[in-house]
C-alpha cells in the first residue's frame, strides 16, 4: 500500500506550529494502518493554488501510477467541493488511472469509512 499527500499545506497550518507537523503526523498516523514509510510520497505543490500547478500534478500522478501499477486509487469524489481535491480528481482521471475509487474526504463532505479511519488514526498520532 502507498500513500501520497500532494501538500503539506504549510500556509495553512496556525501560528505557531513546525512547517512538518502535517508531515510527521501523515508519517505517524500511516504507520498505525501499517504502511510502510519507504511507500509515502509527499510533494510540496501549495495549497489553494493546484490549479497553477494542474500540469505538474498530472505529470507526478502518471509517474506514480506508471511506477507503482496499483490495483486501486482512492480519490476524492465529484461532489467534493475543495478546490484542491477537485484538482487532483480531475488530473487523476486525466492521468488515465484504471481503477478508483472516489470517496468524501473530512472537513469537505460526507466522510468515508476507510479514510474517516485514517484520519482518526492521524488525531490520535498527533495527540502523542
Amino acid at each position: 500500500m502507498y500513500y501520497a499527500a500532494f501538500s503539506l499545506c504549510k500556509k495553512s497550518l496556525p501560528a505557531g506550529l513546525a512547517e512538518d507537523t502535517l508531515e510527521k503526523e501523515c508519517r505517524a498516523a500511516t504507520k498505525e494502518l501499517g504502511i510502510q514509510s519507504s511507500n509515502l510520497v509527499f510533494f510540496d505543490f501549495e495549497v489553494r493554488k493546484f490549479d497553477e500547478q494542474r500540469q505538474a500534478i498530472l505529470e507526478e500522478l502518471v509517474t506514480l501510477n506508471n511506477t507503482i501499477k496499483p490495483d486501486l486509487v482512492f480519490i476524492p469524489s465529484s461532489s467534493d467541493n475543495h478546490q484542491d481535491h477537485e484538482i487532483i480528481r480531475t488530473e487523476a482521471l486525466r492521468a488515465k488511472i484504471v481503477r478508483y475509487w472516489a470517496m468524501n474526504f473530512p472537513g469537505t463532505t460526507a466522510v468515508s469509512a476507510p479514510l474517516f479511519l485514517f484520519h482518526e488514526q492521524k488525531l490520535r498520532c498527533g495527540k502523542k
